[in-house]
């Protein structure tokens, strides 16, 4: 469904690339919703940037709406 040339693809393994553990451990035991991973985030907000999207409202929905952006968060669609 997505070409195996596609950008979506070199984002991720540069993100895999990527130590976030030490930002993520920081929002294990706060209160409220549980945090996203920084990954994730930093996928959409890579991917967004590429497609000329910086708006969050935007960004949320085109997660919902494009299977390029699904593939990246894991089929997971963050609310901001």
């Amino acid at each position: 469904m997505i070409p195996e040339d596609y950008v979506c693809f070199f984002i991720e393994k540069l993100v895999n690339c990527v130590d976030f553990s030490e930002i993520d451990f920081q929002y294990v035991d706060t209160p409220g919703q549980k945090a996203y991973p920084a990954a994730m985030l930093v996928c959409i907000i890579l991917l967004g940037t590429i497609y000329s999207i910086h708006s969050s409202r935007k960004l949320e929905r085109i997660v919902r709406e494009n299977i390029v952006f699904m593939y990246l968060v894991g089929f997971q669609t963050p609310v901001f």
